[in-house]
């Protein structure tokens, strides 16, 4: 309704819809596993994921278009699995993988920076540019922080990229590599969310397998397709590529609501992650055996 209305009385060529407030990727802000946006500290409501691919859609129907840019001023909301739930309705999605500052989106140095004549491209890398700039000891001071932008109409073509190294990843048995990268890879505030292009470097300078090298090449360039622009501050966020994927490093860890998620039902994620639990437990379960071990 807010879109709507605003729209009807500023028409305009392009829109974009930035939500603000608390984020968490795709858990509430209890820790259950629903995830989402803008958080209401006096009702405790907030948009689900799955609300969020709703609400698009009748904003897309009522505007006739989509969505030009749609941004997230609030906590790591830039993953895949939130990535795939907007990306039907929506030309491009700006938003970190890590937790932002209190302070936000620099507004006064966006609105400072901006150029008649930007397209929606250039606007969505204009915010990551001055996000970045802002923490990197500018109008925000200095911290660790990440703000990509990503072109939605490239999602798809990353999901087909992602089902065919999961596909090889089952086919083979990289448990050790899989183990080894993801005790190095890139973290975000919630341990199980990754960086999807750092783990795919790691992987790919261990594992020798001539599918598995096919594999990660591919989704390497797709994902660059995807992340128009990728704005870094500080040292500790010094490996985020843009993207952020949901993967614990233990069974245990793994959420069951996470099947609920399109992207879980549309994708091979889900399977090829759990494949690698099965597959690095029995290993261990069999040194154990073989050591006399059969506790």
């Amino acid at each position: 309704k807010f879109v709507t209305e605003t729209a009807k009385a500023y028409p305009a060529k392009n829109y974009a819809a930035i939500i603000w407030n608390h984020g968490s990727g795709w858990k509430d802000a209890n820790g259950e596993i629903l995830k989402g946006i803008s958080y209401d500290d006096s009702s405790n409501n907030h948009i689900t994921t799955a609300q969020l691919t709703i609400a698009l859609a009748e904003i897309e129907k009522n505007l006739g278009k989509k969505l030009d840019v749609l941004g997230f001023d609030a906590c790591l909301m830039q993953m895949i699995e939130v990535a795939y739930a907007v990306k039907d309705h929506a030309g491009y999605l700006v938003a970190s993988e890590e937790t932002e500052p209190g302070e936000g989106w620099c507004y006064d140095d966006i609105g400072k920076a901006w150029k008649k004549g930007l397209n929606p491209a250039q606007f969505a890398a204009l915010i990551v540019e001055e996000y970045a700039a802002s923490y990197s000891g500018g109008s925000a001071g200095s911290s660790s922080t990440t703000q990509s932008a990503l072109d939605c109409s490239k999602i798809d073509n990353l999901a087909d990229a992602i089902n065919g190294l999961c596909k090889t990843a089952i086919a083979g048995n990289f448990a050790v590599e899989f183990k080894n990268a993801l005790n190095s890879v890139q973290k975000f505030y919630y341990r199980t969310n990754i960086d999807l292009g750092h783990f795919a470097k790691l992987t790919k300078n261990t594992i020798k397998d001539e599918a598995y090298q096919t594999a990660v090449i591919k989704l390497e360039k797709a994902l660059d397709e995807v992340v128009v622009k990728n704005g870094l501050s500080g040292y500790n966020t010094k490996n985020a590529t843009g993207l952020a994927i949901y993967f614990p490093t233990s069974s245990y860890s793994f959420s069951a609501q996470y099947k609920e998620l399109a992207f879980a039902q549309e994708t091979m994620w889900e399977q090829m992650v759990k494949d690698y639990y099965v597959k690095s437990t029995a290993k261990k379960i069999l040194a154990e055996v073989a050591e006399g071990n059969v506790n």
